[in-house]
């Protein structure tokens, strides 16, 4: 009974976490460039029924049976499929058809992120609603061009338009990525930090490989509704049962401890 009730109760942690981490999923849902977290069910080492001390007879010892010692949860990963790609209002919002991140400046280190909420600030710089600038080559001060001109190609090529009217280049967005995107750790507010000892990899030798840049676009989570709907559905009638094991355990001990 003893291991009944251990199994039981891994049962129901294992549940219970991956219960939270399709919650958590379901309540981003709608947050630009979540990307959904997933963890698969391990079983936990068996033990020897022979070696616990329950008496088998010869065929029984012959097969060397073994009993589940219990479950638990993997740590959570990232999902990086991407969103769909929704239109914006805001041209300074943009969105990357493709597998690259952009990347955001935080000190010495780049942060990745799939979405880009641009705004221009006082020194003529693109940032994103934290004020992180993000990483351009070439950067010209947009102060000095029609800031609501503002142009991003396909290949982060930025075009503004100066005093003649005349487009200008003032720069390009530059597109990341590492070749082990386990390594990447959530650095919160959909940013993405990348382990130490990481190379990094950029859209300047080989663009095509990071994806195009989409202006006026923004990229949604990949949750699918239905399917963590689905899930969840699932592990709650799969922590009931486990939740009646634990019952069924417990009553098994009463009938024990008032045996006479």
């Amino acid at each position: 009974m003893n291991g009944i009730l251990y199994t039981g109760r891994s049962g129901l942690d294992a549940l219970q976490k991956r219960i939270e981490t399709i919650s958590n999923n379901i309540a981003n849902m709608n947050t630009a460039g979540y990307k959904k977290v997933d963890q698969s069910f391990q079983e936990l080492l068996k033990n020897k029924i022979g070696e616990l001390g329950t008496p088998l007879t010869e065929e029984l010892e012959a097969e060397d049976p073994a009993i589940g010692g219990g479950v638990r949860v993997t740590e959570p990963y990232r999902v990086f499929d991407q969103g769909t790609l929704s239109p914006s209002s805001n041209p300074l919002e943009l969105a990357i058809d493709g597998n690259g991140f952009f990347g955001f400046e935080n000190g010495d280190e780049i942060l990745f992120s799939r979405a880009a909420n641009l705004s221009v600030n006082e020194e003529g710089e693109l940032v994103d609603s934290n004020g992180r600038n993000i990483s351009v080559e070439d950067e010209e001060d947009l102060n000095d061009y029609d800031k609501s001109s503002v142009i991003i190609n396909k290949m982060g090529e930025i075009f503004a338009e100066d005093e003649d009217g005349e487009l200008e280049s003032v720069g390009k967005i530059i597109l990341y990525d590492v070749e082990n995107r386990e390594n990447l750790k959530d650095a919160g507010a959909g940013y993405y930090r990348v382990a130490e000892g990481e190379e990094l990899l950029d859209s300047e030798d080989e663009p095509e490989l990071f994806g195009t840049i989409n202006q006026g676009y923004l990229e949604m989570s990949n949750v699918a509704i239905e399917k963590e709907m689905i899930d969840l559905m699932i592990l709650e009638r799969a922590y009931q049962l486990n939740a009646r094991s634990l019952e069924a355990a417990d009553e098994m001990w009463k009938m024990t401890n008032n045996i006479r």
